[in-house]
């Protein structure tokens, strides 16, 4: 796959130039194994809230899970090409699929990563496994409960999903998004403002920071992971790296430092969290979005 990518191009284009940059870094590059401090995973994409402003877009798309045997195999690639020091899942609801029990060991013992953050919305509990095992690794694992409703069923199915990490004495932290603004119910989703969105945030971004792996492919932001489902677009090649595809560690590490640029990490975007102006989403508890 990559051999085609380093071919002597043009430098009158963005492409050509990303080109060149594969190309010196291929050949003149350190090609040691790179490090992500914090890799985003997704074990699948499901959650029940219907947010409009959604910067994962999780509500436009297919909501599915992911083979956790595939997971395995891609975070073994990675692993080739990368040291990961820190990983958060994420998705929605990471919990819907009950693999955690599986997932939570593989990353620890095998990837050898140094902690593990689940971040879910609250609304499926952990079977009993998984809050054995989330005891067990209580010093090096964390559940990020983003509270994403203060009243109602689903807000009552949060408390029951608190309680059960109380009982089994886990390791949480609780962050409530309801208090910010940035997710006050301003009306049910429309595709047509997020292609909007999406492709403008993702394509005019400047600071992907925020590598994030989905279905064998790593992307530069978790915003790459819908990019096609939401905008009828392919991604621009140089945006992912497809680890099924790797043949060439070399080639691959250079790649991956165009797609993920070896920045310090930032857990969100301006832009995508609606702060900025360039937003069309832009969001706050007293604007009202019409579809």
């Amino acid at each position: 796959m990559f051999e085609k990518d380093v071919v002597i191009p043009d430098r009158d284009n963005k492409t050509s130039r990303l080109q060149l940059e594969l190309l010196k870094k291929t050949v003149f590059g350190n090609n040691k194994k790179k490090v992500i401090k914090n890799l985003e995973v997704w074990n699948g994409i499901h959650c029940m809230f219907n947010c409009k402003y959604c910067f994962r877009a999780i509500p436009f798309v297919t909501q599915k899970p992911y083979d956790i045997n595939l997971m395995k195999q891609d975070f073994r690639i990675l692993s080739q090409i990368a040291d990961i020091k820190d990983v958060t899942v994420g998705g929605g609801d990471p919990f819907y699929f009950h693999k955690m029990d599986e997932l939570l060991p593989f990353l620890f013992r095998d990837i050898k990563v140094q902690t593990v953050t689940i971040r879910t919305n609250g609304l499926t509990i952990p079977s009993d496994t998984e809050l054995v095992l989330l005891n067990k690794f209580r010093d090096t694992a964390l559940v990020s409960l983003q509270i994403m409703a203060s009243s109602g069923v689903l807000f009552e199915r949060i408390l029951e999903f608190q309680k059960k990490l109380d009982y089994a004495d886990v390791n949480y932290l609780c962050v409530d998004q309801t208090a910010s603004g940035l997710w006050t119910d301003c009306g049910r989703p429309s595709k047509r403002h997020h292609y909007q969105s999406a492709r403008r945030s993702y394509l005019e971004c400047e600071i992907k920071r925020h590598p994030t792996l989905f279905d064998g492919i790593l992307y530069g932001c978790p915003r790459g992971v819908n990019y096609r489902e939401i905008t009828g677009n392919e991604l621009p090649h140089y945006e992912m790296l497809n680890l099924r595809m790797s043949r060439n560690m070399n080639i691959a590490r250079a790649l991956f430092e165009i797609v993920t640029e070896s920045e310090e990490y930032r857990e969100y975007c301006r832009c995508c969290l609606g702060r900025s102006a360039r937003n069309p989403l832009r969001c706050s508890s007293d604007e009202k979005w019409t579809s």
